[in-house]
Protein backbone atom coordinates (compact mmCIF):
# COMPACT_ATOMS: atom_id res chain seq x y z
CA UNK A 1 0.00 0.00 0.00
CA UNK A 2 1.31 3.57 -0.94
CA UNK A 3 0.34 6.28 1.48
CA UNK A 4 0.52 9.85 -0.87
CA UNK A 5 0.72 13.04 1.55
CA UNK A 6 -2.20 15.13 1.76
CA UNK A 7 -2.29 18.55 -0.55
CA UNK A 8 -2.05 20.57 2.41
CA UNK A 9 0.90 18.88 3.80
CA UNK A 10 2.80 19.48 0.35
CA UNK A 11 1.54 22.64 0.98
CA UNK A 12 2.91 23.61 4.05
CA UNK A 13 6.44 22.05 3.17
CA UNK A 14 6.63 24.42 0.41
CA UNK A 15 5.85 26.95 2.30
CA UNK A 16 8.71 26.12 4.88
CA UNK A 17 11.24 25.42 2.10
CA UNK A 18 10.57 28.81 0.86
CA UNK A 19 10.76 30.23 3.96
CA UNK A 20 14.27 28.73 4.88
CA UNK A 21 16.00 29.77 1.18
CA UNK A 22 14.83 33.34 1.87
CA UNK A 23 16.31 33.10 5.16
CA UNK A 24 19.28 31.82 4.50
CA UNK A 25 19.52 34.60 1.40
CA UNK A 26 19.08 37.22 3.88
CA UNK A 27 21.62 35.55 6.35
CA UNK A 28 24.34 35.73 3.31
CA UNK A 29 23.38 38.73 2.28
CA UNK A 30 23.80 40.00 5.43
CA UNK A 31 27.55 38.07 6.18
CA UNK A 32 28.72 39.50 3.12
CA UNK A 33 28.14 42.83 3.80
CA UNK A 34 29.20 42.67 7.16
CA UNK A 35 32.78 40.96 6.41
CA UNK A 36 33.71 43.35 3.35
CA UNK A 37 32.77 46.44 5.76
CA UNK A 38 35.61 44.33 8.45
CA UNK A 39 37.47 42.32 6.22
CA UNK A 40 37.80 44.88 3.40
CA UNK A 41 40.72 46.11 1.77
CA UNK A 42 42.72 49.26 3.40
CA UNK A 43 43.39 52.21 1.52
CA UNK A 44 44.85 55.22 3.80
CA UNK A 45 42.51 57.79 2.37
CA UNK A 46 43.86 60.53 5.02
CA UNK A 47 47.75 59.67 4.96
CA UNK A 48 48.36 58.68 0.70
CA UNK A 49 51.93 57.95 -0.86
CA UNK A 50 51.61 59.49 -4.22
CA UNK A 51 54.56 58.73 -6.56
CA UNK A 52 55.06 60.78 -9.68
CA UNK A 53 56.80 59.97 -12.92
CA UNK A 54 60.29 61.96 -14.00
CA UNK A 55 58.36 62.37 -17.14
CA UNK A 56 56.60 65.65 -18.34
CA UNK A 57 53.57 63.81 -19.26
CA UNK A 58 52.99 60.89 -16.76
CA UNK A 59 48.95 60.95 -17.64
CA UNK A 60 49.52 60.55 -21.41
CA UNK A 61 52.34 57.56 -20.74
CA UNK A 62 49.47 55.69 -18.45
CA UNK A 63 51.94 55.91 -15.85
CA UNK A 64 50.84 53.51 -12.86
CA UNK A 65 49.24 51.04 -15.57
CA UNK A 66 51.30 47.79 -13.30
CA UNK A 67 52.06 48.40 -9.69
CA UNK A 68 54.11 45.84 -7.56
CA UNK A 69 56.01 45.41 -4.13
CA UNK A 70 59.13 44.77 -4.58
CA UNK A 71 62.19 43.82 -2.29
CA UNK A 72 65.94 43.07 -2.50
CA UNK A 73 69.53 44.21 -1.62
CA UNK A 74 68.51 47.90 -2.59
CA UNK A 75 65.46 48.04 -0.09
CA UNK A 76 62.31 48.05 -0.41
CA UNK A 77 60.70 49.44 -3.40
CA UNK A 78 57.66 50.25 -5.44
CA UNK A 79 57.80 48.97 -9.27
CA UNK A 80 55.91 50.72 -11.39
CA UNK A 81 55.20 50.86 -15.47
CA UNK A 82 54.19 53.39 -17.97
CA UNK A 83 53.52 51.77 -20.95
CA UNK A 84 53.47 54.32 -23.55
CA UNK A 85 55.92 56.69 -21.89
CA UNK A 86 59.04 58.16 -23.47
CA UNK A 87 62.62 57.45 -22.80
CA UNK A 88 66.51 58.23 -23.36
CA UNK A 89 67.53 55.00 -22.32
CA UNK A 90 66.99 53.61 -25.74
CA UNK A 91 69.24 54.54 -29.10
CA UNK A 92 67.71 57.88 -30.85
CA UNK A 93 64.44 57.19 -33.03
CA UNK A 94 62.46 54.85 -31.02
CA UNK A 95 58.89 56.15 -30.01
CA UNK A 96 56.90 55.65 -26.75
CA UNK A 97 58.17 52.36 -25.78
CA UNK A 98 57.38 52.39 -22.72
CA UNK A 99 59.06 52.59 -19.26
CA UNK A 100 59.75 50.45 -15.83
CA UNK A 101 60.36 53.08 -13.28
CA UNK A 102 61.95 51.64 -9.74
CA UNK A 103 60.56 53.88 -6.73
CA UNK A 104 62.35 53.89 -3.12
CA UNK A 105 59.60 52.90 -0.89
CA UNK A 106 60.53 54.82 2.80
CA UNK A 107 56.58 55.39 4.42
CA UNK A 108 54.50 58.39 5.02
CA UNK A 109 56.12 61.44 4.89
CA UNK A 110 59.15 60.65 2.73
CA UNK A 111 58.35 61.44 -0.88
CA UNK A 112 60.67 60.16 -3.38
CA UNK A 113 60.96 60.42 -6.85
CA UNK A 114 61.04 57.32 -9.38
CA UNK A 115 63.80 56.65 -11.33
CA UNK A 116 63.66 54.86 -14.80
CA UNK A 117 64.87 51.53 -14.86
CA UNK A 118 67.27 50.53 -17.69
CA UNK A 119 65.92 47.62 -19.08
CA UNK A 120 67.57 47.96 -23.10
CA UNK A 121 69.60 50.10 -24.72
CA UNK A 122 68.99 49.18 -28.51
CA UNK A 123 67.12 50.79 -30.86
CA UNK A 124 64.99 49.76 -33.51
CA UNK A 125 67.29 47.31 -35.15
CA UNK A 126 67.44 44.93 -38.65
CA UNK A 127 69.09 41.85 -37.63
CA UNK A 128 71.13 39.89 -39.92
CA UNK A 129 72.06 36.20 -38.98
CA UNK A 130 74.58 34.27 -41.38
CA UNK A 131 73.37 36.25 -44.60
CA UNK A 132 70.10 34.19 -44.90
CA UNK A 133 67.93 35.34 -42.04
CA UNK A 134 66.73 38.36 -40.69
CA UNK A 135 64.17 40.29 -38.90
CA UNK A 136 63.44 43.58 -37.48
CA UNK A 137 63.80 44.23 -34.04
CA UNK A 138 60.96 47.18 -33.54
CA UNK A 139 60.79 48.63 -30.23
CA UNK A 140 58.17 51.55 -30.91
CA UNK A 141 55.06 51.13 -29.44
CA UNK A 142 55.35 48.18 -27.84
CA UNK A 143 53.74 48.91 -24.45
CA UNK A 144 56.58 47.40 -22.32
CA UNK A 145 55.15 46.97 -18.75
CA UNK A 146 51.24 46.11 -19.53
CA UNK A 147 51.88 42.90 -17.67
CA UNK A 148 54.88 42.51 -14.78
CA UNK A 149 55.48 39.83 -12.06
CA UNK A 150 57.95 39.95 -9.62
CA UNK A 151 59.71 37.70 -6.60
CA UNK A 152 59.12 39.27 -3.51
CA UNK A 153 62.64 38.51 -2.01
CA UNK A 154 64.57 38.42 -5.00
CA UNK A 155 66.41 39.93 -7.84
CA UNK A 156 64.40 38.39 -11.05
CA UNK A 157 61.54 40.44 -12.40
CA UNK A 158 59.38 40.10 -15.25
CA UNK A 159 58.12 43.20 -17.53
CA UNK A 160 56.03 41.93 -20.50
CA UNK A 161 55.73 43.54 -23.56
CA UNK A 162 52.78 43.16 -25.25
CA UNK A 163 52.35 44.87 -28.56
CA UNK A 164 54.87 43.98 -31.40
CA UNK A 165 54.88 44.90 -35.16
Amino acid sequence: MVVFPSEHLLFELGRLSLIIRQGMYLFSVFLTLYISKVFGFNIDINFPLVYKSSGRDSQKSYFGYSVAFHQNNDGKMILVTAPKAKTTVFKPGVIEPGVLYKCPFKGVGFPSNCVEVEIDRTGNDNIVKNGSFSYEDLKNNMWLGVTMDVQRHGEKNVVVRQQTQ
